[in-house]
């Protein structure tokens, strides 16, 4: 997974937030809104993922397009499992933050309060993280939708052209009957 600039600018700008948060800011409510929030972001990434590879079927005939919607949809599988990742990894280290240390007594307090600040920010670059990566699926399913759509017309086209022989394009443009026949000036019925 590759990271912008401006991503690992937000992660630090999240790391440092958190951080400086007092220790057990992400305990309680704050944790369970966290918590709650990223499992419903969770729990739509497996369906989105199966909806994508659902419509990886082909009805075109350019391989052109068939590798360029493979690229596209790989790679929005690849970044739905990686923002599925660092949900998971959030969640593990929120509950890490959480649970109280077996040993935490024989630990100096300024250790404790570095590991619990350390945790923290792992929280909070992560969650910024979560929302900077969810930010670029929506272009990612644009651009699978543009390749599907340069497909349905190619193939469409195909069709439309395999289908307009002479013989059925005249059927379809019916004349009366006489239309279009020569006459020599001599034969022209005179009127007066």
């Amino acid at each position: 997974m590759q990271l912008r600039l401006t991503e690992v600018f937000a992660a630090i700008c999240g790391f440092i937030a958190a951080a400086l948060l007092p220790a057990g800011s992400l305990s309680g409510e704050p944790g369970r809104l966290l918590t709650t929030f990223l499992g419903l972001l969770a729990a739509s990434i497996l369906p989105t993922i199966s909806l994508i590879v659902g419509g990886m079927g082909t009805g075109s005939r350019s391989v052109r397009l068939v590798s360029s919607l493979g690229a596209e949809i790989m790679a929005t599988v690849d970044l739905l499992f990686a923002v599925f990742g660092m949900i998971a990894l959030t969640l593990v280290v929120l509950l890490l933050l959480n649970v109280p240390a077996p040993y935490a007594n024989q630990i100096h307090p300024l250790a404790l309060q570095l590991m619990a600040a350390g945790g923290q920010g792992v929280v909070g670059a992560l969650a910024v993280l979560v929302v900077c990566k969810s930010g670029a699926v929506p272009g990612a399913i644009r651009r699978s939708l543009t390749v599907r759509t340069e497909m349905a017309e190619a193939e469409a086209k195909k069709k439309t052209a395999e289908n307009a022989t002479a013989a059925t394009t005249a059927s379809s443009f019916k004349t009366q009957e006489g239309f279009g026949e020569v006459v020599s000036h001599d034969d022209k019925p005179k009127t007066h």
